[in-house]
Formats: C-alpha cells, structure tokens, sequence
C-alpha cells in the first residue's frame, strides 16, 4: 500500500512540471523497488534520475525527496553537541537556513590539531589509489602510498573500509552535531554512504576531468548533505573547494549547461553565466569544516603548488542513486561508537 501511494506521489508530482517523462519516471519508481530490495540501482534509473533532473532543473529531485521523507521518519538524537559549535536549537536552525540560502556554510577549527595530525599520517603512511589523469584502456588506478618526490598522479584515493573502520573516522561518522545537521536539513534520516579521503596533487597543472577539478554538480543520490574537512591548509594555489552560490535550488543551473547532461563545465561557462560574487572559494587552515549541498555547481581549484588532503563524509536521504562496492564495518573504536550505530540501523545499513 505505501509503494502505491509512492508511485502515485510521484506520477501526480512531475505530471506538474513543464513536461511528463514517463519513461525516465517509470525508470526511477522501478529503482526505488530495486533498491529496496537488493540494495543497488539499476544503471537505468539512475541515469534517469539525472535525465530527469536535467530536463526539471532539479525540480524532480525535489519532488522525489519529498516523496522519500514520507516514508522515513528522523531518529531520536541526545542533542547535537559534537564538533559543530551548536549552543542551541536555534543555532542549528541558523545552519539549516543558510545552507536552504545559500548552499554551504563554513566553520573554522572544527577538527583538533591532534586529530588533524593523525589524519594527516594516516594519509602519508596508508596505500592509497594513485588515478590516472584520463580514463581509458589499460589506464587504470595504481596502488601505493603517496610520495610526494615522485608523485604518478593527480588524485589519491583511499579505501572506503579502511576509513570507516579508522577510529577517528567513525567517530566523525557518529558525531551528534553532524547528524543533527544532515537530518534537519534533509528532514528525514540520513543515511550514511560515500566515506573518502584523498589527496589532490600538483602532477599535472591543468583542470582534470577525472579528478573533478572542473564545474560539475553532483548526482550521487536524490537529496545529500556532503562534509568537506580540510586536512591541510588550503590556499588558492593547492586545491581550495569552490561552489556557486545559491545553485543547489531548483531552477538556478542555466538551461544550456543542463541541456548537456552530466557533464563537465569550465571556467569560462561559469563566469559568464553567474555574477563574480557568487562563485565562492573556500581558503582556509587545516580543521576547517565546509558544509555544503552538492547538487549545486562546484568544483575542487586545480592544484598548481604543492597538495591538500580531504576528508568527506556523506548523508543522503535514501540509498537510490550511484552504486559503490560493498564495504562493511569489521570493527569500532569503542563501545558507545558500536552502540551508537546498532541503535541507529537506518543511518548505517550501507556498512551492515
């Protein structure tokens, strides 16, 4: 009965739109059964997902989000004390509207010097995947562990397990203030999936589409919140993240960029089609914390000096939307983590 009411939902919604795509609909309401029951999306309807997007300006994502809340009620938190410096509910709710406004809010010192040291060797000392700079055949990701001497490439990527078994990493994952703020914004539970850490590089000066050192916006799910943590300090020369401002609400994405689907955007297309105070780049000290909506237009700056590390954390409002290998949970770092995450099987089921 609740999936019939689901797909009625959504039909009688994008029925409203400028158009009806009832092959790309059909799609997505086939994923949602799939998801539920075998935990993964059919590449076809998430591809329609992003056709759907592209052809409503992300009013179909809206729509569907508002659908999924209807179905998964928020879980009972004890306050949001945690990294975040939220003294109140209505400093959360500060959050929570300038994130609706504007698409991200920043926050300095989140992360302890202690814990940035710890990260910071966790990504010298750890094998990580070196990514070629053009997908292709027999270019594939190399594994080792990073030499800044002699750097193979211009992205390092670090295995998802091996993160979310990492003490500090789960303590992150499990941190009040985060999950506060992911599930007032997304009004639902938020679900905890796409864990990564990375090195971004000065191997090659140029923007690099497989390194997403280009405008693009994210599609990774129906509705997200990410995490962005500088391990580093980040200056406008070693990769500072960079988001238009506002262009995570429905409608704010020009047509003719939409028009080209899932695809990479430069510079010149941004700055020709939003205002120089909008297009936002985030300077700041190692510790600092961006919050930010990802399906809105954004980018990591090209590295041309040195390198930053990044640590990312995701909460999505349902597990339909890109497919990731498998990684569960082996261990925890402590007793509350584990009981934290049995208590709460809607935010962690990705890692079960």
């Amino acid at each position: 009965m609740k999936f019939i009411k689901f797909t009625i939902g959504i039909v009688l919604r994008l029925i409203k739109t400028d158009r009806f795509y009832i092959n790309d609909i059909l799609n997505v309401i086939r994923g949602f059964i799939v998801v539920n029951r075998e935990m993964r999306t059919p590449l076809e309807s998430f591809h329609s997902m992003i056709s759907l997007f592209c052809q409503t300006g992300g009013r179909s994502n809206q729509v569907i989000h508002k659908i999924v809340t209807m179905f998964s009620s928020k879980v009972k938190l004890n306050g949001f004390d945690g990294i975040v410096p939220l003294k109140s509910k209505m400093e959360l709710e500060n959050v929570i509207k300038q994130l609706n406004e504007k698409g991200y809010v920043v926050f300095e010192n989140v992360l302890s010097e202690e814990i940035c040291d710890y990260l910071y060797k966790f990504g010298t000392t750890t094998e990580s995947s070196a990514r070629p700079l053009y997908s292709g055949k027999g270019m594939v990701a190399k594994k080792t562990i990073i030499d800044f001497n002699n750097l193979i490439g211009i992205h390092y990527d670090f295995d998802e397990e091996k993160l979310i078994n990492d003490p500090v990493v789960q303590s992150l994952m499990v941190d009040n203030s985060l999950i506060a703020i992911a599930q007032e914004y997304l009004n639902c539970a938020p679900v905890s999936n796409v864990t990564g850490m990375w090195w971004q590089t000065d191997f090659d000066k140029n923007p690099n589409d497989e390194a997403a050192t280009m405008w693009h916006f994210d599609m990774d799910h129906v509705r997200w919140i990410k995490y962005f943590f500088y391990i580093t300090d980040v200056n406008t020369n070693n990769g500072p993240h960079c988001f238009v401002e506002g262009s995570h609400k429905p409608g704010r994405i020009p047509k003719n960029l939409l028009k080209r689907g899932y695809a990479r955007i430069s510079d010149e297309e941004i700055a020709d089609s939003f205002s120089k105070d909008l297009i936002k780049e985030f300077n700041g000290k190692r510790g600092t914390l961006i919050i930010e909506d990802t399906i809105g237009l954004h980018k990591g700056k090209h590295v041309v000096d040195g390198s930053r590390l990044l640590l990312q954390l995701t909460f999505s409002d349902h597990l339909f939307g890109g497919n990731y290998p498998e990684r569960k949970f082996t261990k925890f770092a402590d007793s509350k983590v584990e009981e934290f995450i049995h208590k709460n099987p809607k935010i962690y089921k990705k890692y079960k």
